[in-house]
């Protein structure tokens, strides 16, 4: 019986593909408008933006330079680098790495000052006019140098002090040695304002002169003048010693107590300078003054009335 002879049968032929609905369509096409537009978005040839953090203003101080600094550079000059910010462990600034941290000023120790009352006791300091009398040359004097004293003397009256200071140079120039000179020039420069000048003459004559009680009274309210009170009563206090009736160096020393709030023995000081000068005006209202802080006010408004009397 022949054999039945078997086909391969035909491979299935796949349907034709259908066509795309029209929302396929539609979706497709938004796909390409992305898609366009995130290539047009993405620029390879530029750098990727660093991410933002805190340091970032720091590092732009650290690298720009102002416009108004920029500009008052010279032409030619390299710009200033800006200041460095200040390491964890120490405070070093970029101009000078090793300097210290700048401190503030320590204020000065405020000396004990006048209190109300007390204040106008300095506004009235006018101490009475008591000088030393004059000294007459010694033969050893060179006559220039007399006549060079003598005129500066007369512009000292004169309140100028200033052209009796170059007469006293003058004199002593002449005479090294002669103490009147140095005595009244620095009375010169008292009158000037300038106490330590006045003070080195001062302490000149009294090298050549201790015993004179008129140079420790100039000397001692220059001390006054410059707060140095503890000076200025070792001045009044040796003046009283070879001087009992020293006015200005009771006033002198009364002042100081007022100033140190010692008003008995301001008090005392100043009935001193009413003993041996009953017509000081100054005196009373010291007095007055330092009556009044010890809470006697009917004795401080007897004082000021015979101030206001002596100055008719």
């Amino acid at each position: 019986m022949p054999s039945a002879a078997f086909s391969t049968p035909p491979a299935a032929i796949p349907p034709p593909p259908a066509k795309p609905g029209k929302g396929a369509l539609l979706a497709i096409v938004a796909i390409l408008v992305l898609a366009g537009a995130g290539l047009a978005m993405w620029r390879p040839w530029e750098k990727p933006a660093p991410a933002a953090n805190s340091n970032a203003p720091l590092q732009t101080a650290q690298t720009s330079q102002p416009e108004s600094q920029a500009a008052a550079q010279p032409a030619g000059q390299k710009p200033t680098p800006a200041a460095q910010p200040n390491s964890p462990g120490g405070s070093k600034t970029a101009a000078n790495p090793t300097a210290p941290p700048t401190r503030a000023p320590t204020p000065a120790p405020t000396q004990p000052g006048l209190n109300a009352s007390a204040a106008s006791v300095a506004e009235d300091v006018a101490p009475l006019n008591e000088t030393s009398p004059p000294e007459p040359p010694t033969p050893q004097v060179p006559k220039p140098a007399v006549e060079a004293h003598d005129l500066g003397l007369k512009l000292l009256s004169e309140n100028r002090p200033d052209a009796a200071i170059e007469q006293f140079n003058k004199a002593i120039s002449l005479r090294p040695e002669w103490p009147p000179a140095y005595l009244d020039r620095g009375r010169a420069y008292q009158k000037q304002g300038d106490c330590p000048a006045a003070i080195r003459d001062y302490t000149k004559f009294l090298q050549m002169r201790p015993q004179n009680a008129f140079g420790h009274i100039d000397r001692g309210q220059c001390y006054v003048r410059l707060s140095d009170d503890n000076h200025a009563l070792q001045d009044f206090n040796a003046a009283i010693g070879l001087k009992t009736d020293a006015v200005n160096a009771y006033f002198g020393r009364a002042y100081i107590h007022m100033r140190r709030n010692e008003f008995r023995l301001a008090v005392a000081d100043f009935d001193a300078c009413i003993r041996f000068a009953p017509e000081f005006i100054s005196a009373y209202t010291g007095r007055g003054n330092a009556k009044r802080k010890l809470g006697d006010e009917a004795g401080a408004q007897a004082d000021f009335r015979h101030a206001r009397e002596l100055k008719k």
